[in-house]
């Protein structure tokens, strides 16, 4: 299994088990442990508050299954300060991590008044 090709796929295929307009993408994690195997599950929501427990939360928990890969799927907002003033973007990331490497990719999500979201380019 490619884990960044599954991992980006759940994201893509995400939209079609929302239940709306103003669903959103779910924080999911996944890892493969130092036996090969791959495991999964959401995270909760990391705000300023609980972001640093959090992440070294998931990092301990790949230290102690002996990772070898990891991937992550947030959605995020990427903001950009313009002279006509601040903007937002709606994005979903997706992080790929190995010992030796890693990657990020990015997503827009693109919002109507009637259909679940979807994912730009």
């Amino acid at each position: 299994m490619n884990l960044l090709n599954a991992i980006k796929e759940g994201a893509e295929k995400a939209p079609f088990v929302m239940e709306g307009p103003e669903s959103d993408w779910v924080p999911i994690f996944m890892y493969q442990d130092g036996h090969g195997t791959y495991r999964t599950g959401a995270i909760p929501e990391m705000t300023r508050e609980n972001l640093a427990a959090g992440a070294d939360g998931l990092g301990r928990l790949l230290a102690g299954a002996e990772a070898v890969q990891a991937a992550l799927v947030l959605p995020v907002w990427l903001t950009q300060i313009q002279r006509s003033g601040v903007g937002r973007t709606e994005r979903v990331m997706v992080t790929h991590v190995t010992r030796n490497h890693t990657r990020c990719e990015m997503a827009t999500v693109i919002r109507s008044k009637t259909a679940t979201p979807r994912l730009g380019s």
